[in-house]
């Protein structure tokens, strides 16, 4: 950005249009924009190597996908710094300006007080070691760099960039955050105006949800991450109309970006303390006695209104808003401290307060003073936030800006008006009353309990400890089916964990288990309610999980460690004791007790299901322990768990049940929502109607015989199938492809479930992946996706027969699956890229291939995987294709790509048996016309996938 500060003009007292330039515009107009991702980030070899390999063919020629925040929970190059020690910044000799080296230390020391950072002056010896320079342009690296002796890691601070917002961008990427337009969610917030043909698009492509680890922190169009829009011609609009000046307005490091901050690197754990921060405010780290505020809100907790900032006028204050509409009119003028090392902009703030059960209703009427030529309004106007105090709210800073019909309307009975200026006096007016909130549309419904207990809050706030048999009684292959259906679960029930939002769930996991095959029970704390993992020191952890993202990966990670003996008893006790066994702290076997300790919110309802394979310990006691503090124990156990041990369990015959790994999520919701009429114990196949053909006899007459004794003896019996197709060999040999609807139509909610049950199927009918056995399985993933929302289709090859997961020059691939678990963890990390759905065209393409012409570095889909390098010529080919639905508008023209009954013959010349699985979206015709045969067609609920699976690979 640039050092001098914009100028004014005194004829009609507008700020210029030479507003301060963003990192990435000084970088574009050095030329930099196809060396430096994002526009101002440098990546390492490894780094570079992975966007290339997995985000840059994902757009065929131009896709540099980013995260908000290093997501430490990926398989990734990325690092962050370690927290207890300093992170040490070093100036270069080229970067020698004394003001700006000030300037530096002062945007350094503001990140410090905010966070549990030590971000310090002086030398590593390249460890924790940041060289600050002058570049060409403004730059960081992603994340800290990893030693290399002669390699330092460079923050470039170059001509034009020596300002405070751009210095603490710059450092805020080193401490591993990308830019907030990148963020998975950013669609709903903000829509791009870049021509894709033009470099710079690369710059604002998102990331998957999958990647991108935002920490239930809102999109902030304030955030010092953020980019600019320059009207009336900007890179970018607002969905919101409201708030269409607001993009990127951060002159500094904002309350969002500092509260992610803390975040990513856990400051919250210096401060055990129970203070409760309101207003969205969080504890500071490093003064956990006091909560950093948003904007406009001040006091050791945050409960008290601030009304004025940088200013030596007395303004701002409390307005009591009436139900006849109400008009303030003010002004400010400019001021300047020249001892606030930071910028300032002179501030009032005016709460409007409505009696409890109203909302408030805010307008602008007039603005005059000081203006800004374009938008966004950053260095005068008005703001209202109405939704979230902790982002930046609507502005206007021109009176052309008011829309006199306009109204800000605040779901609660508080709003917050500022008023702002860096230069002159600005004069304004605005208009608030209250209203009744609006009237929902349909009365909520109160529905009668079935069951004798009562449903878990799963989607609210809840403490919830599973606990889990991980014993040699389980199995390794049911624990798999548990941990799918898990995740299922969490989808199914709105299941959330955001360490930010107290309204939200926190999940315990405890597994009986010996650690080791044959070892006695020692029950294992996996996960704690605050996050942390298996550290025993409960109370001084980093958590690993906060995020619901975070939880899925942590279910999906439970190890299978055996055990002589499924002890229960001993799990459900140690929750409620802990198990300190005497030993010294570092020899901690169980640690701190789960509920009623560190972790376990004390006004949240504490609730445990036990899942669990055959054990015999004496549970009752454990049951009546838990009983007595208040937590509700629900049991769920399968074929080899009497009902008597699943009642003794819960202590409850009504919360015991018995069902199959498969349909344990089902069962899970029962729990959570106490609906017994729509979910089924056991889920079971659908029924399907088929035409038994008639055998006609005729009687024949025979000789007479005379027999002294007659035997009788019954035939043979002769099972005939009752559907005309043969089964897969999915346990052996065979070459089998699965088309999966990766579009808009099939939402990211339901590709979850997609994923999960493919996991199952694979450990319910033995697909097994080995390189060095012919006699397994090679399986295939093709998406039918745009690779963006709303985009045509480009059908994705996502995995071929030889396990390569790149698509051009794929002769020369490398494969990265070996066995079945490298199999499942690509399954699990199949993304969700949204776009249009074209199963005709899907399925032609794995036929034919798709080079549409180019070089083999630009190749679309590069091979085919049938009949092509992968496929063995002496195994069965098959292809599963699974759908929402299809999009395209040319089923029934045979010469449209896109026609699915034109693709069916050609699998059927090619000896390639299709099936198709469908969900209530698509009719039954076009899985018939996918599949070539109506047999082989299934129409389910995307839950019942694995089952579906199953009956394809074994016929019943």
């Amino acid at each position: 950005m640039k050092s001098s500060t914009p100028k004014t003009t005194s004829k009609k007292g507008q700020i210029s249009d030479d507003l301060e330039l963003r990192p990435n515009e000084i970088n574009d107009n050095l030329g930099f924009d196809d060396i430096l991702f994002g526009g101002d980030i440098l990546l390492t070899p490894e780094q570079l190597d992975q966007f290339i390999a997995g985000e840059e063919r994902n757009q065929g020629t131009n896709g540099r996908e980013k995260r908000q925040a290093i997501n430490l929970n990926s398989v990734n190059n990325y690092h962050i710094f370690d927290k207890t020690k300093p992170i040490y910044y070093v100036f270069n000799e080229s970067f020698a300006n004394p003001a700006h080296r000030q300037l530096f230390r002062d945007a350094m020391n503001y990140i410090n007080a905010y966070t549990c950072l030590n971000i310090t002056e002086g030398f590593g010896q390249q460890q924790q070691e940041i060289y600050v320079i002058l570049g060409s342009g403004c730059w960081s690296f992603i994340g800290m760099k990893l030693p290399n002796p002669g390699y330092p890691q460079q923050l470039s601070i170059g001509q034009g960039c020596a300002s405070f917002a751009t210095m603490v961008h710059e450092m805020v990427h080193a401490l591993g955050f990308h830019h907030t337009q990148n963020r998975h969610d950013r669609d709903n917030y903000i829509r791009l105006r870049v021509d894709p043909a033009l470099p710079t698009y690369g710059q604002y492509l998102k990331v998957s949800e999958y990647d991108n680890n935002n920490f239930g922190m809102p999109y902030d169009l304030g955030s010092v991450m953020h980019y600019l829009s320059k009207s009336p011609n900007g890179t970018m609009e607002t969905i919101d109309k409201t708030k269409r000046y607001s993009i990127g307005v951060a002159i500094n490091i904002a309350f969002s970006d500092l509260k992610m901050v803390n975040a990513l690197y856990s400051c919250q754990e210096s401060c055990p303390t129970a203070l409760i921060c309101k207003n969205q405010g969080y504890r500071n780290p490093k003064n956990c006695n006091v909560c950093v505020c948003p904007r406009g809100f001040q006091g050791n907790d945050c409960s008290s209104p601030q009304f004025n900032e940088d200013t030596n006028e007395t303004c701002g204050g409390l307005l009591i808003a009436q139900s006849t509409l109400q008009t303030f009119n003010g002004s400010i003028n400019s001021y300047s401290n020249s001892s606030l090392k930071r910028p300032q902009l002179s501030t009032c703030y005016w709460h409007i307060k409505a009696p409890e059960g109203k909302v408030v209703r805010v307008k602008f009427n007039s603005y005059g003073g000081s203006e800004s030529t374009y938008s966004p309004c950053i260095y005068v106007g008005l703001e209202v936030r109405t939704d979230t105090f902790e982002t930046a709210g609507a502005r206007i800073c021109r009176p052309d800006m008011i829309d006199p019909t306009l109204e800000y309307k605040s779901p609660s009975n508080l709003a917050i008006v500022a008023a702002f200026t860096r230069y002159s006096t600005i004069n304004f007016s605005f208009s608030y009353w209250f209203v009744d909130p609006p009237i929902p549309t349909e009365p909520p419904t109160t529905t009668i309990d079935p069951r004798p207990f009562t449903p878990l809050n799963c989607s609210g706030a809840m403490d919830l400890v599973f606990v889990i048999d991980a014993s040699d009684t389980m199995t390794a292959e049911r624990l798999e089916i548990i941990k799918s259906q898990l995740i299922i679960a969490i989808d199914q029930n709105g299941i959330k964990w955001d360490r930010y939002d107290y309204d939200n769930a926190r999940i315990g996991i405890i597994l009986s288990t010996g650690l080791a095959p044959g070892e006695p029970t020692s029950p294992y704390r996996y996960n704690g309610l605050n996050g942390c993992p298996s550290g025993y020191i409960l109370k001084y952890c980093n958590p690993t999980v906060i995020s619901t993202d975070d939880l899925k990966k942590t279910i999906n990670d439970i190890p299978f460690y055996g055990g002589n003996n499924n002890d229960i008893a001993l799990s459900m006790n140690i929750s409620l004791t802990g198990d300190f066994k005497g030993f010294p702290t570092s020899y901690q076997i169980f640690g701190d007790k789960i509920f009623n300790a560190y972790g376990d919110r004390s006004s949240v309802p504490n609730a445990m299901i036990v899942i669990s394979g055959a054990d015999s310990s004496n549970v009752t006691q454990a049951s009546n322990l838990l009983k007595l503090a208040g937590i509700q124990v629900f049991s769920i156990g399968f074929e080899d768990l009497p009902i008597s041990q699943l009642h003794a369990i819960s202590g409850n015959p009504a919360r015991a049940f018995s069902t199959q790994p498969g349909n344990l999520a089902n069962t899970i919701r029962k729990i959570c929502t106490g609906d017994f009429e729509n979910f089924s114990t056991i889920t079971s196949m659908p029924s399907t109607s088929t035409s038994t053909p008639k055998t006609t006899t005729t009687p024949t007459t025979t000789p007479t015989t005379i027999v002294t004794t007659t035997t009788t003896t019954k035939p043979p019996t002769t099972t005939v199938d009752s559907r005309p197709f043969t089964p897969v060999n999915c346990s052996g040999a065979t070459d089998l492809v699965f088309l999966i609807d990766a579009s808009d139509t099939m939402t990211a909610h339901r590709f979850e479930i997609v994923k999960s049950q493919l996991l199952i199927a694979i450990d319910q009918n033995g697909i097994k992946w080995d390189n060095n056995d012919n006699n397994t399985a090679r399986v295939g993933i093709v998406l039918s996706t745009g690779l963006a929302p709303g985009e045509p289709n480009t059908p994705y090859r996502y995995l071929d027969l030889k396990g390569c997961r790149e698509y051009n020059s794929l002769g020369n691939c490398q494969p990265t699956i070996f066995n079945t678990q490298n199999l499942k963890q690509a399954i699990q990390d199949i993304p969700f890229y949204g776009g249009k759905n074209d199963m005709g065209l899907s399925m032609t393409i794995p036929l034919k291939g798709d080079y549409r012409g180019f070089a083999d570095m630009y190749y679309i889909f590069g091979d085919p995987l049938f009949g092509a390098s992968g496929d063995r010529p002496n195994v069965p080919d098959a292809m599963i294709v699974i759908s929402g639905v299809d999009t395209n508008n040319c089923q029934k023209a045979w010469n449209c790509s896109g026609n699915v009954t034109r693709a069916a013959s050609q699998y059927k010349l090619k000896g390639v048996q299709l099936f198709s699985i469908g969900f209530q979206d698509l009719p039954i015709s076009d899985l018939q016309a996918i599949s070539g045969n109506p047999a082989t067609a299934f129409s389910t609920t995307p839950e019942n996938l694995g089952n579906i699976i199953k009956h394809i690979c074994s016929g019943i």
